[in-house]
């Protein structure tokens, strides 16, 4: 049930990553949701599921951009990877830090992708992480924290329960 879930929230984040978010870009700018979601498989499964998760997200992803097959898989992998293996001895409470771990994913995965995308340019790679890499990891760092905060404030608040 739950693989069914993670199915689930990455497809509605792919669905909104390529319709809906464009609404809400700045300029070009847009919020990573594919990472969030990844983000949040590492919390719940470890590195094993998170890498599993980031390598079919970035696969499907990858459709999209057949010139570069494989990459997105390969670089959503790693991140997946790197999350999932960080969460078994770091367990993080504070929505700040979780922000942060957050920010420091997109950006390594921008990175890696704007650096193996251009090579051997790597100065043209570099170029697009500072002008998408670093605005990009920022956008979904701040996104994440009100993800966070309302999956904190949701887990609080219980249901009355009725006596018998």
């Amino acid at each position: 049930m739950r693989v069914l879930r993670y199915i689930l929230l990455a497809a509605l984040a792919l669905i909104l990553q390529s319709t809906l978010l464009k609404l809400v870009a700045v300029g070009q700018i847009q919020p990573d949701l594919v990472l969030l979601v990844l983000f949040y498989v590492a919390l719940s499964e470890g590195s094993y599921g998170a890498t599993i998760a980031g390598f079919c997200s970035g696969l499907v992803q990858d459709v999209y951009a057949p010139q570069t097959l494989g990459l997105n898989a390969l670089c959503k992998s790693l991140i997946g990877f790197g999350l999932g293996y960080c969460q078994r001895g770091v367990f993080v409470d504070s929505l700040v830090a979780r922000s942060l771990i957050l920010f420091a994913a997109v950006l390594i995965h921008d990175i890696l992708y704007f650096l193996i995308s251009s090579w051997p340019e790597v100065g043209r790679g570099f170029g697009l992480v500072v002008r998408f890499g670093l605005p990009t990891a920022l956008y979904t760092a701040l996104l994440g924290y009100v993800v966070f905060y309302l999956i904190r404030r949701e887990k609080r608040i219980q249901p009355l329960q009725e006596s018998p």
